[in-house]
């Protein structure tokens, strides 16, 4: 077991030094967001952070990375999340698709309109819980999302779902499509596993600590000197070894 630990170990490691290099070769200033920035540093962060040139990014876990983006369509940050899982893991097939095709497609109903969700899960035969009469409907989707949309996400490929509900994620930034309010939140699955979650949120200054709390404290501190929207990506790496 302890020989088995330590193979971990070493290809999350490995891991981690891949994600460097990828933003490296970008051209992306990379910044370990767990240590405190020299003077050099802190100007380069104030120079490349507002022009989307600068990414801060650091373990917040044993198993997971997470990196802050600023200033780019948020439909590069899903494009960049599957260009580094891509190279980590090899050439795997990408297929994307919306919340709203994901629930029609699985679970037979529109997540943005239906309001008898709990028709759906008895329809689909799902085990349900004692104190699901007290539900809400955030809490229905969340539970038809789960058991009867996830099992069908990922398989011999990486699934990127895109556009959720924004009721589900009042902290993300929201956009309205087809006029339904949207949230800028995307995840990726692989083997009805969640790989990856990305959002867009505009919170600023230290309540970023929440989003990014690896960072350090003078981190933080320079990111309120101007801070736009923020984009947060988290990748489980320990899922991408087991794969």
């Amino acid at each position: 077991m302890e020989h088995k630990t330590d193979a971990v170990v070493q290809d999350l490691a490995h891991l981690t030094a891949v994600v460097r290099t990828f933003f490296d070769r970008r051209r992306i200033f990379a910044i370990d967001g767990r240590t405190a920035p020299s003077n050099e540093r802190m100007r380069m962060i104030q120079r490349h952070w507002t022009d989307g040139r600068c990414v801060f990014y650091g373990q917040n876990s044993a198993a997971s990375i997470q990196w802050m983006r600023a200033n780019i369509p948020f439909s590069a940050l899903i494009d960049e999340t599957c260009d580094l899982i891509v190279l980590l893991m090899g050439q795997p097939s990408i297929r994307r698709i919306t919340y709203f095709e994901a629930f029609q497609k699985y679970a037979g109903i529109d997540p943005f309109t239906d309001q008898d969700c709990s028709a759906a899960a008895i329809r689909l035969g799902l085990n349900l819980d004692a104190d699901c009469e007290d539900w809400d409907r955030n809490t229905w989707l969340r539970f038809l999302f789960k058991e009867a949309v996830q099992p069908h996400l990922g398989h011999n490929e990486l699934t990127v779902v895109t556009d959720f509900l924004s009721s589900l994620l009042p902290e993300d930034r929201a956009l309205e499509k087809e006029k339904d309010l949207v949230a800028e939140h995307f995840e990726i699955y692989l083997e009805r596993h969640e790989l990856a979650i990305g959002r867009a949120t505009a919170r600023k200054g230290i309540h970023q600590k929440k989003e990014f709390y690896a960072l350090n404290e003078e981190f933080l501190a320079a990111l309120q000197i101007t801070t736009p929207d923020l984009l947060s990506v988290t990748l489980m790496l320990d899922r991408l070894i087991q794969h």
